[in-house]
Formats: structure tokens, C-alpha cells, sequence
């Protein structure tokens, strides 16, 4: 399963991730930078991605809810606690507790939404 890192996170995060052996890809390495949730959330999903964020306002802006919801676009919220960390303490953060996330995605339902707490431990969230 390939998890798709948005602009929220800089592309270094899923290219150590890959170097460990992980399939994780960067928002630029398929789109441009600048494109519009719009644009590339339908074709994520369609290609059975599943997206890791900081951007709170997908959850929280009823368009963009709607889109994910629409596209059955399974997401995993980082707290804004780790988001605003360095780079580095965030790459230390991912890979101590990667290999449990990608242990847990495959029972993950179609569009399902979790919040990846500072814990590193996955919470479903709510609807």
C-alpha cells in the first residue's frame, strides 16, 4: 500500500520512508506543487493512495469533507502538535512508529479517517 504525503510535509519524510523499504510518495512527485486539493484528492483515491496530512481544514471545511467522503479517500491526520516540530525530530517521529501505522492500514474500511496522535498511535475519527 502507498501512502501519499501532502504538501503539509516536505518530500524528504516519505523519501527516508522509501529508504527504509516503505512505498511512500510526496505530493511533487505526481502533481505540481501548487494544484488545488480538488485536483489531485480524486486521483489519489482513484489510485488507491492513501493520503497522511496536517491539513486540519480537510476534516474541518465541509467542501473539502465532502470531496473525501465523496472519493472514499482513506487520510490519516497528523496532530498539529507533531506538525509543528523540525524536520528532523518529525523524520525521528515517523520512523519510530511507521511500521505499526502501515500494520494497522490494511483493516482500514474504504474512506475511513484517523488522527495519528503524538503517541504515534492511530484514532478513528469521528463523522
Amino acid at each position: 500500500m502507498t501512502f501519499f504525503f501532502d504538501n503539509n510535509f516536505s518530500p524528504v519524510v516519505p523519501a527516508i520512508l522509501q529508504l527504509l523499504g516503505h512505498e511512500a510518495i510526496h505530493l511533487r512527485d505526481h502533481f505540481a506543487q501548487d494544484d488545488s486539493d480538488e485536483d489531485w484528492i480524486p486521483l489519489v483515491a482513484e489510485r488507491g493512495w492513501l493520503l497522511v496530512t496536517a491539513d486540519q481544514n480537510l476534516w474541518r471545511r465541509p467542501a473539502q469533507r465532502q470531496l473525501l467522503d465523496h472519493c472514499h479517500l482513506t487520510s490519516i491526520f497528523v496532530r498539529k502538535t507533531v506538525h509543528r516540530w523540525g524536520l528532523r525530530q518529525k523524520v525521528i517521529w515517523f520512523i519510530k512508529h511507521w511500521e505499526s501505522v502501515e500494520a494497522k492500514m490494511p483493516d482500514a474500511s474504504s474512506g475511513a479517517l484517523y488522527e495519528m496522535q503524538a503517541n504515534g498511535k492511530l484514532r478513528p475519527m469521528g463523522t
